[in-house]
């Protein structure tokens, strides 16, 4: 029969047996690489940085390892494995002497995707992974100067690609976080043209029409010297000609059932838009409407 002692006894044994977790590797564990590395052995350094697992380190060593992992990268030209280095430095609280290094070479290599100077195998582009870096470094490096371009070229790139709401959205954050930042003007500027390009015609929401031309006529009042200011006018006379063309068609419906007062209305809401054709043929319709008033009740 087992005794409790003998159960006891046993666990003790195991325990003994039991490996001791190791101690976590520090920052002189990696003195040999940046000998290495400065003795220009890089091949070498890579090798001997290959043979340690993040995982082993303390975590304030974590970000040195994977700031100079990501150096070997970079000056290999693999950016691809640069990237994924040099990100998980920025998470694990890079040191602020090799942070803008750091920030400055994600930048650069985010730019690079986007544009297409990296490709994959040297024949597809991925500019995905290179809107996916800006975004991650903006996120991660919120204070670094780079974040205010990071989200503009986002935007801008969205913004090409006809992808308004996402577009707007980054613009928007631009103001919000960096309204002192060179990016604020384009941005300011932009908010209101994602909302003119997402209106497809005189049948869009009103509403819509009129959120763009709000968006358009704030950026000229804040914007006193803005770069923008022509194209804004001229996005604010095109809205203005949707939204008589749209009066003028509501006008007309009115008009073909019957209900005149109703189409007096929305064509005088449409002569309201002075500049505009569709001004001009909103004030013709009413001159009908006049006209027709003028007959006797059994000839109209």
């Amino acid at each position: 029969m087992i005794t409790r002692t003998c159960i006891a006894s046993v666990i003790i044994v195991c325990s003994a047996c039991q490996t001791a977790e190791p101690d976590p590797l520090a920052t002189s564990d990696l003195a040999e690489a940046r000998a290495l590395i400065t003795a220009g052995e890089k091949w070498k350094a890579w090798s001997l940085l290959q043979d340690f697992e993040e995982e082993e380190f303390d975590r304030f060593t974590r970000a040195e390892y994977s700031q100079l992992a990501g150096d070997l990268a970079y000056e290999n030209g693999d950016f691809n494995l640069a990237i994924q280095y040099y990100e998980k430095a920025l998470l694990a609280g890079i040191a602020a002497n090799n942070s803008r290094t750091t920030e400055a070479r994600l930048f650069e290599m985010g730019c690079a995707y986007m544009d297409g100077d990296v490709r994959i195998l040297g024949i597809f582009p991925d500019s995905n992974r290179g809107i996916v870096t800006l975004q991650n470094l903006h996120a991660w490096a919120p204070e670094s100067p780079y974040a205010p371009e990071c989200l503009a070229r986002v935007a801008s790139f969205a913004f090409e690609k006809g992808r308004f709401a996402e577009a707007s959205a980054d613009y928007q954050t631009i103001l919000r976080f960096y309204p002192d930042s060179e990016w604020a003007d384009i941005a300011h500027f932009r908010i209101g043209m994602c909302g003119l390009e997402r209106i497809k015609g005189p049948d869009s929401d009103p509403k819509l029409i009129s959120q763009a031309i709000n968006q358009l006529q704030a950026y000229l009042e804040g914007a006193p010297s803005g770069l923008h200011r022509e194209e804004a006018k001229n996005g604010i006379a095109r809205l203005e000609e949707l939204s008589a063309q749209h009066e003028i068609k509501i006008g007309d419906y009115y008009l073909a059932i019957g209900n005149v007062e109703g189409a007096r209305i929305h064509f005088e809401e449409a002569a309201g838009r002075q500049g505009t054709a569709a001004a001009e043929i909103a004030n013709l319709r009413l001159t009908g409407l006049l006209s027709t008033s003028d007959l006797p009740v059994n000839e109209q």
